[in-house]
């Protein structure tokens, strides 16, 4: 991204396909259901969220410093024998977080980026992998 502080971004699943990203201090209420980290406004650390029913249901913050023009490469599974989320930032697992509750809508992938004041701001994505063991 092209600045690390002036930006918000949110990269996941999620059931939101417009305005995912929420009012200033309460950026992932813009997301119902779904598993996404998350950039706010004025920070520079990945946060990691679990929404289900418009409740976070589990949340993890301070994963990792994020420098303006770097790539980060964000990472999370989830294991639904005891409902765990890894979440990974630069090939490291961070944190771990229950997931007691699924998000309940079917979910989409999400990336998106919005700017914090009135300057444009970049994102570049040079890859994505969603995949589903069986």
């Amino acid at each position: 991204m092209s600045d690390a502080t002036q930006t918000d971004v949110i990269m996941g699943i999620t059931s939101t396909d417009t305005t995912p990203i929420g009012a200033a201090a309460s950026e992932e209420t813009g997301v119902s259901d779904g598993m996404f980290f998350l950039k706010i406004d004025g920070a520079t650390d990945w946060r990691f969220y679990v929404r289900s029913g418009s409740t976070t249901i589990a949340s993890a913050v301070s994963l990792g410093t994020i420098t303006a023009a770097t790539p980060d490469i964000l990472a999370f599974d989830y294991n639904p024998q005891n409902k765990e989320v890894s979440i990974y930032v630069n090939n490291v697992k961070k944190s771990t977080v229950t997931a007691t509750t699924f998000p309940a809508g079917v979910q989409y992938a999400q990336i998106g980026i919005q700017n914090g004041d009135a300057n444009a701001r970049n994102l570049t994505v040079d890859w994505v992998l969603a995949c589903q063991e069986r």
